[in-house]
């Protein structure tokens, strides 16, 4: 349902829409769109955002909540991951700049006024990179900022493939809607599409930094850790994906086979921290073939060896 404007709001084209897919999210959902709503009173000369809501096949009333926190549009699907109800919430988006936000993430006061001002120096920006403050389990708040973007976007893919630039994430990329006929998220993936999508954005888009956090994500390692060992296959498909000779130039294509072997010692060392030596093995050969000289650093054959000696990690010894 498209909430119409009210009296003597202006129909112009918003120059943000937050697209925010949901499953479940019946309990954080509020508290997103608030963080949004929130932003109003700083966006003179802006007009408010747009929310777009994707209910990926909740059965918690996500959809009553979030219509009722103020989403000018909630749609409902079927069950199909994140990245299918990222690109549906994209085709429905009606803003210059699409702002994707997970639905317990929250915009930090300030954030929309920040990127404006950001788009309005640089109106031909095909995308912005904003900071985060990463809130863990225990309380702590670390804030992680991006690393200044080059004029050679090979030289800006490189160092998201193989430096793990973890600034640049869901809820941090503003994306010009323009741009998302040609780049979006792999719905054959549930993990790992975020890489996809922010890989083929610096392969072929050029864009802008925000130095400052705009966002409160919580993160908790321990959940991710699950999900990378639950999803190892959709990890290493991701390079073949965002590897993709029909969109990449040729020079690029060099980075896959480093990144994959970047992927394997990932799961080799999630493998082994699990203490499952077995399942771990594996990975370790495929990096190995792929860059030897990455596989043999004495961290890693460190503990291939323990695990063949059957001794376990030592977070597990006890």
């Amino acid at each position: 349902m498209t909430r119409q404007p009210a009296l003597g709001q202006s129909t112009r084209e918003p120059l943000f829409s937050l697209v925010i897919p949901a499953h479940d999210a019946a309990r954080t959902i509020a508290g997103t769109i608030a963080s949004i709503r929130g932003q109003d009173k700083d966006q003179a000369g802006i007009g408010p955002a747009e929310i777009v809501v994707i209910d990926d096949g909740s059965s918690d009333g996500t959809a009553d909540a979030a219509r009722q926190a103020g989403a000018d549009v909630c749609r409902r699907q079927d069950r199909a991951g994140p990245a299918a109800a990222r690109n549906a919430g994209a085709r429905l988006a009606g803003g210059r700049y699409v702002w994707f936000l997970d639905a317990d993430d929250r915009l930090l006061p300030g954030a929309i006024r920040s990127v404006a001002d950001a788009v309005a120096r640089a109106p031909d920006a095909d995308f912005v990179l904003a900071g985060r403050e990463d809130r863990l389990p225990d309380g702590s708040v670390a804030t992680v900022l991006p690393a200044p973007l080059a004029s050679d976007r090979r030289r800006n893919l490189a160092d998201f493939v193989l430096r793990r630039r973890k600034s640049i994430a869901i809820g941090t990329s503003i994306v010009a809607r323009r741009v998302l006929d040609r780049v979006r998220f792999p719905e054959s993936l549930r993990l790992a599409e975020d890489f996809v999508f922010h890989a083929h954005l610096l392969a072929l888009h050029d864009g802008i930094v925000v130095p400052a956090p705009v966002l409160e994500y919580r993160v908790d390692p321990r959940r991710l850790h699950r999900r990378s060992l639950a999803s190892a296959d959709d990890m290493v498909r991701s390079a073949d994906l965002a590897f993709d000779p029909a969109l990449l130039p040729p020079e690029f294509l060099a980075l896959r086979r480093r990144y994959l072997a970047r992927v394997h010692l990932s799961l080799f060392r999630a493998h082994h921290r699990a203490g499952d030596d077995a399942a771990a093995r594996p990975h370790f050969h495929q990096a190995l073939r792929l860059a030897p000289a990455r596989a043999l650093r004495l961290a890693y054959l460190r503990k291939y060896l323990r695990g063949l000696a059957g001794r376990r990690h030592p977070s597990l010894a006890a």
